[in-house]
């Protein structure tokens, strides 16, 4: 895992590693020395200060991790200047349903440690007791409810976001879903805060439209292009069938629609294993991923009955290519007579390194099939 900003120190909590920034500390240390200019000189204030917001965003971008455990990923968190970052390990993006518990689940967690802390600390009978605690609930509460702002990019935002861009997927629902924000965030505001904060909570109004208005799926072609997202994710969670029909819907009706590369070759994947030659044979290679393009494109050389392209690609592909081939492979492609045969024959005629790293892979394969 590649951490950015910087030098860091590099430690693991269970099985979650985590990168704390050298500026992360020094941002800390910067915004702690009010407390020592408090005080009298005392730096004892400012060390407190330094560890409640380490321990505080630590805390907080736990309740991320386990939020992304809870659907299956595992994570990792750097801490950076600009606060904390939760890293999942898989660059699948989640259902929005998941997507939303996970950014709340950083803020809650905050907030319960506030409480917590607040609820075990002893009445504060000395200045620096007093200090620890308005530290700890400043943290973890007063910055967990600001973070909760539906303002890109504090967690607020990203619920915010998520919400829009489901409500986009009807003509007319990410208006009436902002409409309504805005008019409960105004409304709330006001009875929480009175009138005399109307400016305060017209600029967060404001601010959450321009944060998230630019990133919402409001024309048919970028409606399209979430489709095919949930179609993927579909394919990647086992759904083959659904996830492919789906995507080839889309397709079938606007052929230019925004499918990023990796949709389109899992769908490739998805087609081939399902043995639906007709309709991968109808893809456009180019739009594949060139790791997967050879294989593919010998299966699909294979279903037309030109076995020298064939030959070309799957004997490329398994000697020098990056993608190993799927169990289910060689299970609907080379299964007439004599085709294996022929296939080892021309991986023989490969030069001895290629040809004995393409015979390992397609043994491999083939062992895979067979136990699977």
């Amino acid at each position: 895992m590649l951490f950015r900003g910087g030098p860091a120190l590099r430690l693991k909590l269970g099985r979650v590693p985590i990168a704390i920034n050298l500026s992360f500390l020094l941002v800390s240390l910067l915004i702690g020395l009010q407390f020592h200019d408090a005080r009298d000189g005392s730096w004892a204030f400012v060390a407190s200060w330094v560890v409640v917001v380490l321990v505080s965003v630590l805390v907080h971008e736990w309740g991320h991790v386990l939020a992304l455990r809870r659907f299956g990923r595992e994570a990792s968190v750097e801490l950076t200047a600009m606060g904390g970052l939760t890293i999942s390990s898989d660059g699948r993006q989640l259902p929005p349903m998941a997507s939303i518990i996970v950014s709340v689940a950083g803020p809650a967690a905050g907030i319960t440690f506030g409480l917590l802390t607040a609820a075990i600390l002893p009445d504060a009978t000395s200045d620096f007791t007093h200090v620890l605690a308005y530290q700890l609930w400043f943290v973890n509460v007063w910055w967990s409810l600001f973070n909760l702002l539906p303002i890109l990019p504090l967690d607020g935002g990203h619920v915010a976001l998520e919400t829009f861009d489901v409500a986009a997927r009807t003509p007319g629902g990410a208006i009436a879903a902002m409409s309504s924000a805005s008019f409960l965030i105004i409304a709330g505001g006001l009875a929480v805060f009175g009138s005399d904060y109307l400016g305060w909570i017209l600029i967060v109004v404001a601010l959450m439209i321009a944060t998230t208005v630019g990133r919402i799926p409001l024309s048919e072609l970028q409606r399209r292009a979430v489709t095919a997202r949930d179609a993927h994710e579909l394919m990647l969670s086992g759904s083959l069938e659904q996830g492919s029909n789906q995507l080839l819907s889309i397709l079938a009706e606007t052929p230019s629609a925004t499918v990023s590369v990796e949709a389109y070759t899992t769908l490739a994947w998805a087609l081939l294993h399902d043995g639906r030659f007709d309709e991968l044979s109808r893809l456009d290679l180019q739009r594949i991923h060139p790791n997967h393009r050879g294989l593919i494109g010998a299966a699909i050389a294979w279903f037309r009955g030109d076995l020298a392209t064939c030959a070309a690609l799957v004997t490329h592909a398994l000697a020098v290519g990056s993608v190993d081939p799927p169990p289910s492979y060689f299970r609907v492609t080379f299964g007439r007579i004599g085709e294996l045969e022929q296939l080892q024959s021309w991986l023989a005629q490969l030069p001895p390194d290629q040809a004995a790293n393409a015979q390992r892979r397609l043994w491999a394969s083939l062992s895979a099939s067979a136990t699977s």
